[in-house]
């Protein structure tokens, strides 16, 4: 794994032109999100660059806009723990072409808490939401040929176990924040093999543990949220060589459709995941398309 910043501007380096590319990321004020942003610019790239907040993302595309003067950013926002702010969003949107569409925003080892639509929080900012983005950004997508990278989390599929019945993901008696993570990360890995199946350029990665400022925000009860927010930035590495990950999938051609990634550029073996089941592929789909019909979406 590249360890150095020396080393993050040499694969910098060897990133192609993305003149005449638009890349869109969800989370892109902060973190993984907006290293991405930076490389992209950089290179050439229009970018959206979504969040929740207008003032911080104007704040990132100032950043930004210091090393890319000439970086065509636009800030689109959304609150991905309301789906109607998302549909918004989309309906906002003047978009005639993407190339990549980054899921990087997320949420981890949260205290327990229901969103708009009365379900999880991780659960749906991490995956339910974007899984809808994609369908309302669907037509695009296909005609685009888009490319879609999700951003899951590898270290938390030891606590993952899919669940198909919203009571059971609800259910604030055997909440557990990691096991939620962990359900909703998997939830990434699937749908993105669910992508894949239905002919979109998907891949998912594991950026490792990284500094991002997530672990900062992991207020849920019990021993896991306490390391990430006291110990994790002992084993971290900086933002600069975790988003080596996904920069590498957002623009090689090594990267092709259904394939997963870890430590910039080394194959992900999914079938290593505990609790991985080829069936939940479809199962989560179906899931997923049934619980936003039955919230009105």
């Amino acid at each position: 794994m590249l360890q150095n910043k020396t080393l993050f501007e040499r694969f910098k380096e060897n990133v192609p032109s993305l003149t005449g590319k638009t890349f869109m990321i969800t989370g892109a004020n902060s973190g993984l999100g907006f290293e991405s942003a930076k490389v992209f610019a950089q290179k050439g790239a229009t970018v959206y660059l979504h969040g929740r907040s207008l003032d911080k993302l104007q704040s990132a595309i100032d950043e930004i806009q210091k090393l890319a003067p000439n970086a065509k950013l636009i800030p689109v926002t959304s609150d991905l723990g309301d789906l109607s702010s998302v549909k918004e969003m989309v309906s906002n949107l003047d978009i005639t072409h993407l190339d990549v569409l980054m899921l990087n925003a997320g949420i981890g080892l949260v205290e327990y808490k229901l969103t708009k639509q009365g379900i999880e929080s991780q659960f749906q900012v991490n995956h339910l939401s974007h899984f809808y983005l994609v369908q309302q950004l669907w037509d695009l997508i296909v005609k685009s040929k888009t490319r879609v990278v999700s951003v899951s989390a590898k270290p938390a599929m030891g606590w993952a176990s899919l669940k198909f019945d919203l009571d059971a993901i609800n259910k604030k008696a055997t909440y557990v924040p990691q096991n939620a993570y962990g359900d909703s990360k998997l939830a990434n890995v699937h749908f993105t093999l669910g992508l894949a199946k239905r002919g979109i350029h998907a891949c998912v990665i594991d950026p490792g543990p990284v500094k991002t400022g997530i672990e900062n925000k992991a207020n849920g009860s019990g021993f896991f949220p306490f390391l990430a927010r006291n110990v994790s930035f002992l084993i971290a590495v900086k933002v600069e060589v975790g988003v080596l990950t996904q920069i590498f999938a957002s623009v090689s051609d090594k990267a092709v459709a259904g394939t997963s990634w870890t430590n910039t550029d080394q194959f992900w073996d999914l079938s290593k995941i505990p609790n991985f089941k080829e069936q939940d592929t479809d199962a989560l789909w179906q899931f997923s398309e049934e619980l936003l019909r039955s919230k009105g979406f």
